[in-house]
């Protein structure tokens, strides 16, 4: 159980503010944005619409509310489909992937297991014509290098939380 105490409680209402919308509102949302706009929302952006049009509603004000997408739409072409009638349009990116072939492990679900398989996955090779110099910037290989070093030192942490 979390608590906070009331000054805190306080503090984030000022701050911050929040909303459940229903998934028929969401719909709506798609709908209506790509009616008025031409725009598709994703769901999820859909949803933090939804929510910031409540929010206004509720506290009339100038200030300006922003909305990030989060997702593209066409990661949820059914949900798109229900809401304008139309499946999102697929960029040539996603599409790429539909073609290349799919590769996936069956392991048990077995703890020991598990650790083994990840520990064995952890090679990240740095390619052979890469030209970035470790410490100039972050590249890749360094956020690669780092996530190695982070799952190294975790896994059994990690993994022992969830036996």
């Amino acid at each position: 159980k979390l608590t906070i105490n009331s000054d805190l409680f306080k503090k984030m209402t000022t701050d911050f503010a929040g909303a459940r919308v229903e998934d028929q509102a969401i719909l709506t949302t798609i709908k209506d944005v790509w009616q008025k706009t031409g725009y598709i929302l994703d769901p999820h952006t859909a949803t933090g619409v939804n929510a910031a049009h409540k929010y206004r509603a509720q506290n009339p004000t100038d200030t300006t509310i922003v909305c990030l997408a989060t997702a593209h739409p066409a990661k949820f072409p059914d949900a798109v489909e229900q809401a304008t009638g139309t499946p999102p349009p697929v960029p040539a990116a996603i599409a790429a992937l539909e073609k290349l072939p799919c590769r996936f492990d069956l392991i048990e679900a077995d703890t020991a297991e598990v650790k083994a398989y990840v520990k064995e996955k952890l090679h990240f090779p740095r390619a052979q014509n890469c030209n970035c110099q470790p410490g100039t910037q972050p590249s890749r290989h360094d956020i690669a290098d780092n996530s190695q070093q982070w799952i190294t030192k975790n896994l059994e942490t990690v993994i022992s939380r969830h036996d």
